[in-house]
């Protein structure tokens, strides 16, 4: 191909991934998916970040749980979408992300040596009704599954080539994926012992060793360091976004509750990257067995974060895991194909008589996968909505209460402060009326009463389970749901929501 060629490829096929976010973007918005809760409370705190406030500060990096990643993934298109009530920000970088995602299995088939096959898996991810929706509803899934690809590629590629470009991009993904959040940083670590491994098992003189660590590890090393300089600065605890994960007394958040469906089609992915790494070990593939240990590294991940109580359904390893099985089927069809990267064979070899078979069953591998999934994806028993365009499901229950609750709370007269704790507080105060609710992600009781001094002050905390139960307010005050704090009086329950009135000396009380 000549270069006027190659250059006109990649005008198309940077046409074509706009063309597809705008396709994302537009069959959400037609379709009137409700965006995620994800996606809302990642609007909340950009749009709180964008107008200075210490909660916009506070919600990027005071919790684990709530990587910046994907929050600053989303804040340029929060700012050019200010004027919008829905949460348009994280709803265009998820559509942008999802394309990426497409177009760099397309890019890392094509370097494998796939032809022309490639854009039939890449139009089988595009088209799967699981990455669809991830893809409309504004979660940070398609993010880390762009990032997973990436990683997941350039390692491979490096195992088996050793490229240095391969090594760098290898180095940004990683360090980017380390801001994704707790749930992330498993398989970063997985990855980064592979890359480890590959480098003992071949061998290599000390001084190349230690300039491909450097080179791999200090960038993640480096995000991870600025994100603790942040909770220094900002929380006054360096170690502040971790503390409620280490903390013995951090209430039980519950277990994961997924469908039948989607157990079995994890277990099938499973299988599919086992089975893939055993070939790869028999054919002493390197490059097929990264791609391989990465994908198992995700269930791993997966099941590490369960067992300690730190996964959520929304979780992005769920995202990313599909995804990495079609770039492993990838590559496992590419690997038969003759002067392909992934092949140890010279380019002038004969191609080899299995090359058809393996792109006909990894082609129908991905187009049987989407059609299942099709029934299961758009009617596994979703009831219909009740409740207006562009509203979570926390959102459609809290309208029924949030204004009898501001009845309620100035009933006595004066002057009034609810405080409501917790990252929940983005989702809840979409609107804030009257600036009576104050969003407290590190409430503290005295500090409350020295601020709004002579108002009457109440706190609004929800119930600790799955991921609500990892905010820092339930460190500091494990049985806040179920008694309050200090000095504190159950006043009535909303929802999943309680109300405590916090109890002050009548001489600090006006009205």
């Amino acid at each position: 191909m000549t270069s006027d060629a190659r250059h006109g490829f990649d005008r198309l096929r940077w046409a074509l991934a706009a063309v597809l976010a705008a396709a994302y973007l537009a069959g959400g918005l037609l379709m009137d998916v409700a965006p995620s809760h994800d996606a809302v409370v990642r609007d909340g705190i950009a749009r709180q970040l964008l107008a200075g406030e210490t909660a916009g500060r506070q919600g990027l990096v005071s919790s684990a749980c709530w990587g910046p990643l994907s929050t600053l993934a989303a804040l340029p298109f929060v700012f050019l979408a200010s004027g919008w009530a829905v949460p348009l920000g994280p709803l265009i970088a998820s559509a942008l992300f999802g394309a990426a995602t497409i177009f760099l299995l397309e890019q890392a088939l094509r370097m494998w040596g796939a032809g022309r096959w490639r854009w039939v898996l890449a139009a089988g991810l595009a088209c799967n009704p699981l990455f669809v929706a991830e893809c409309w509803n504004g979660s940070p899934a398609t993010i880390v599954a762009a990032l997973a690809v990436l990683a997941t590629y350039s390692l491979a590629s490096w195992v088996a080539r050793r490229r240095l470009p391969d090594l760098v991009w290898f180095a940004l993904a990683t360090a980017l994926l380390v801001a994704a959040g707790i749930e992330l940083a498993p398989w970063v670590l997985a990855a980064w012992c592979c890359l480890a491994a590959s480098e003992i098992l071949r061998r290599a003189d000390a001084q190349e060793r230690e300039a491909t660590a450097i080179l791999a590890f200090l960038p993640g090393l480096y995000v991870a360091a600025l994100w603790t300089l942040m909770n220094w600065l900002i929380m006054g605890d360096p170690l502040y976004f971790v503390r409620p994960l280490l903390a013995s007394n951090r209430p039980a958040t519950g277990g994961v509750f997924l469908s039948g469906w989607f157990m079995a089609l994890v277990a099938c992915l499973i299988a599919f990257m086992a089975l893939a790494l055993a070939r790869a070990a028999w054919r002493r593939d390197s490059g097929g067995a990264a791609v391989s240990l990465m994908g198992l590294a995700l269930a791993g991940g997966a099941g590490l974060l369960a067992r300690a109580g730190l996964l959520w359904e929304s979780s992005p390893l769920f995202g990313s895991l599909l995804p990495l099985a079609f770039l492993a089927a990838g590559h496992w069809a590419a690997t038969g194909s003759a002067g392909s990267e992934a092949d140890p064979r010279p380019a002038g070899a004969a191609p080899d008589s299995r090359v058809g078979l393996n792109w006909a069953l990894s082609s129908l591998v991905a187009c049987a996968s989407a059609a299942m999934l099709a029934g299961w994806g758009w009617g596994t028993g979703r009831e219909p909505r009740t409740a207006g365009p562009w509203e979570t499901a926390g959102q459609e229950v809290a309208n029924d209460w949030i204004t009898p609750l501001e009845h309620h709370v100035r009933s006595p007269g004066g002057a009034v402060k609810v405080f409501v704790c917790g990252y929940e507080s983005f989702d809840l105060l979409r609107t804030d009326p009257g600036g009576l609710f104050v969003r407290a992600l590190d409430f503290d009781f005295d500090k409350a009463r020295r601020d709004y001094y002579g108002q009457a002050l109440y706190i609004l905390v929800r119930r600790p389970v799955r991921r609500v139960g990892a905010d820092s307010v339930y460190m500091k005050h494990r049985n806040i749901y179920i008694q309050g704090g200090r000095d504190t009086l159950y006043d009535s329950d909303w929802g999943e929501w309680r109300l405590f009135e916090i109890v002050q000396g009548t001489l600090n009380r006006r009205g």
